[in-house]
């Protein structure tokens, strides 16, 4: 389930084509104004202007070869300009020559360590050549001038996850949900990490921290529950399941994920001692209602699942399961032509339902054996 991102490159397939496509889209031209020399006199390096201007002009149609041997005259006469070197780069990638613009790229960055553009290019082609050690020294060196950079941090995601270093991959992860909470896939894979590790502390805090950002968000609400009922931490399971019920009171969602905890950890006596305390207006909402029934029923208290079923049945009339326990609670009590009745009035809403519909043919047979009324 993953939500796209225009800032979010994590999950995207690495390839030399990619790489190009940052060449060719991602990069503007550098202004002359930038590039050219001077000397100790503080005159400016005409020649190396000359040559430059040259190749930008050969690089605005699409004669890159030339380009590139104009910018490699220009470094003749000025071999400590960053931006000549760039330029150079990228008339060489544009040609294909991958490991000639890889060189020139190094160079940017020996000459000038804050240059985004040749970091992120150079990272791009040592993922390419799967060096993802290389990788994360250009990434990380991104990432020190811009904590924030979402493109920077997938790609060092990615480059972890081809190292086989799980755990940080992990970190980064959650940093990119952080700061963009769209990223669900990338909190999903962390979560997975940490659980497929036995890194249970972490999956617990990773849980902690997005329920900090996101406190009403039930399916983390109940993920966290889980985790601690599996390390068979009840204690601490009692009084979270217990803050998260009192600081939702009205919530029936929370209400009903407690009776299921009770339930599984405490027994259906408790589940159902709390549920009939809960105070569950069945006009709102009839999950709980629908639990408790079910808890009465599995104690075999039919007298108090019909009564309860009846009207979740006539506020839900297509909700299976009701219609089902109520069905079976009626034959239970030795009712048949109430359980008929009931089945024949609502089977038309399922007409799938092959468990349905053999209840009502198999009532209908006992009725009809009884009775001694083959129609039936």
């Amino acid at each position: 389930m993953m939500v796209s991102c225009p800032c979010f490159s994590y999950f995207v397939p690495m390839s030399l084509k990619r790489l190009l496509l940052l060449v060719f889209f991602g990069l503007v031209s550098v202004s002359p104004l930038k590039i050219w020399a001077q000397d100790a006199r503080g005159e400016v390096n005409s020649s190396a202007l000359n040559y430059y201007m040259e190749g930008m002009r050969f690089e605005m149609t699409g004669e890159y070869d030339s380009a590139a041997k104009a910018y490699l005259n220009a470094l003749k006469t000025d071999s400590s300009s960053a931006t000549i070197y760039f330029v150079l780069a990228r008339a060489q990638l544009r040609t294909g020559e991958i490991e000639k613009g890889e060189n020139s790229l190094k160079k940017v960055v020996q000459l000038d360590s804050t240059n985004t553009d040749a970091l992120k290019m150079l990272a791009e082609i040592t993922r390419a050549k799967n060096q993802p050690a290389e990788a994360i020294k250009y990434l990380q060196l991104i990432l020190r001038q811009d904590r924030e950079n979402q493109f920077a941090l997938g790609d060092l995601a990615e480059s972890y996850r081809a190292l086989g270093d799980s755990l940080k991959e992990a970190e980064i992860l959650e940093r990119i949900y952080e700061l963009n909470p769209k990223a669900i896939q990338a909190l999903g894979r962390a979560e997975q990490i940490y659980l497929n590790s036995r890194h249970f502390e972490k999956a617990l805090l990773l849980y902690e921290n997005l329920l900090k950002m996101m406190p009403n968000n039930a399916e983390l609400i109940e993920r966290q529950l889980r985790l601690l009922m599996a390390l068979e931490r009840i204690p601490q399971a009692d009084a979270f399941i217990d803050s998260v019920v009192a600081t939702h009171p009205h919530a029936v969602e929370f209400i009903n994920l407690k009776g299921k905890y009770l339930s599984n950890v405490r027994g259906k006596k408790a589940a159902i001692a709390y549920l009939e305390s809960a105070g569950v207006d069945s006009n709102v909402d009839f999950q709980p209602i629908l639990l408790l029934a079910q808890l009465y029923f599995e104690n075999q208290d039919f007298v108090k699942v019909v009564p309860l079923l009846r009207q979740i049945v006539e506020k839900n009339p297509t909700l299976p399961s009701a219609l089902s326990f109520l069905a079976l609670s009626y034959l239970n009590l030795e009712q048949p032509e109430q359980a008929y009745r009931l089945l024949g009035n609502y089977i038309a809403a399922f007409p799938d339902d092959f468990f349905l519909h053999y209840l009502l043919g198999s009532v209908a047979q006992d009725l009809g054996t009884k009775s001694n009324d083959d129609n039936l």
